[in-house]
């Protein structure tokens, strides 16, 4: 048998058939410092988009 390797988010996943020799690892994600707003304003802009229906996102 060999060895399984995996995220510990898939091993939830697998927890009701795994096997013996499967593994998990905690994956912890990190941003670089300043980042965050970056990140944060494409996603408030996406929002925005979406709900003017401007990418064909449903009106709300």
């Amino acid at each position: 048998d060999e060895q399984l390797l995996m995220t510990e988010k898939d091993a939830v996943k697998c927890s009701s058939f795994a096997r013996a020799n499967w593994w998990y690892l905690p994956v912890d994600a990190r941003l670089p410092e300043g980042a965050q707003q970056s990140l944060l304003a494409s996603v408030e802009q996406a929002i925005r988009r979406y709900r003017s229906g401007a990418d064909g996102g449903a009106k709300t």
